[in-house]
């Protein structure tokens, strides 16, 4: 049986570094979205990338006020923000060229490398007993699992994009 650690401890600290790796996370993905938008002609994918834009940048207003609440400042300049633009920088370097297929494989990758942070917040969040991160952290797991579920259904759009663009197919 496990007890919970006490605000201040090894935990809760750990709890803040993940906090600023998945604000730093999100601030790379908003800087993308953009870009990852202009790639398909389809207007329904290009209005959900636009939303997903705004819920990034609404997500990021909320860690950062969940930081706050641990007195703790974003660190965007640490490791945390190297991770994330690697991260995205590994992402866009596998593109070999910017076409809707890739485009979708990055916004999928983007939506699942963000779910699987948050998740590690539920555990952490759960073990220091803060339930203000702990609920912050479930809502965006699903509104992330949510674009995941999204984007599933338009791998055959991005792939008969790609290949009209480049020609393959009329």
């Amino acid at each position: 049986m496990s007890t919970s650690p006490k605000p201040g401890s090894a935990v809760s600290d750990e709890l803040v570094v993940w906090l600023r790796d998945v604000l730093a996370l999100e601030h790379s993905s908003a800087r993308n979205l953009a870009h990852l938008r202009r790639l398909t002609s389809d207007e329904k994918l290009r209005m959900r990338i636009e939303r997903y834009e705004l819920q990034t940048r609404q997500q990021i207003e909320r860690l950062v006020a969940c930081l706050a609440e641990h007195d703790a400042a974003p660190s965007l300049i640490e490791g945390a923000a190297a991770r994330a633009r690697d991260a995205v920088q590994w992402l866009s370097d596998t593109a070999q060229r910017d076409t809707s297929a890739s485009a979708l494989r990055d916004l999928v990758s983007v939506a699942h490398a963000k779910m699987s942070t948050y998740e590690i917040l539920t555990r952490l969040a759960t073990l220091v007993g803060d339930d203000t991160t702990l609920e912050l952290a479930r809502s965006i797991v699903s509104e992330e699992r949510a674009m995941a579920r999204f984007l599933d259904d338009f791998w055959d759009v991005a792939v008969e994009e790609t290949l009209r663009s480049s020609g393959a197919v009329r």
